[in-house]
């Protein structure tokens, strides 16, 4: 994830339920990415005192919980994303302090990056392909368990 966040060149962050995880991984971005981070929430619940003045798009949700007006939300994301793209700084770090340079990867260490994400993804895919009923389920698990050892 903290890979994704840095490498990406616009993020997406939907802030309605309020994860830990998700405001550490957009403190992770805002301080290391000085634009192109787009929020959402679900109009109506209260956002936390320090994310409150931060451009974030609401959007309804329906009595089922659902999203509502689908259509007109993903146009203004769709907007939000494609005015991202600009050179104007839009992290609440860069623009609170001059000149402060943002992580500069070469390609190189890019590539070591994804290097070294590359096994714990496929072994994810791994398991999740041995998960599957019809690839074993319990059974399919114990042999990848038996495969991999310790």
């Amino acid at each position: 994830m903290l890979e994704r966040l840095v490498l990406c060149q616009c993020a997406l962050a939907d802030l309605t339920a309020a994860n830990a995880n998700v405001f550490y991984e957009l403190g992770v971005r805002n301080a290391l990415r000085p634009h192109r981070t787009v929020l959402l929430f679900a109009a109506g619940g209260p956002l936390p005192f320090d994310v409150q003045d931060l451009r974030c798009i609401p959007y309804q949700l329906g009595a089922d919980g659902q999203p509502q007006d689908v259509d007109g939300t993903r146009k203004v994301i769709a907007d939000a994303l494609v005015a991202a793209r600009s050179a104007d700084t839009d992290g609440p770090i860069f623009q609170f302090v001059n000149d402060l340079p943002s992580p500069q990867l070469g390609r190189s260490r890019i590539d070591v990056l994804r290097e070294q994400a590359r096994p714990g993804q496929e072994l994810r895919e791994r398991l999740a392909h041995a998960r599957t009923r019809n690839e074993g389920g319990l059974e399919g698990l114990r042999a990848l368990e038996a495969e991999l050892g310790d």
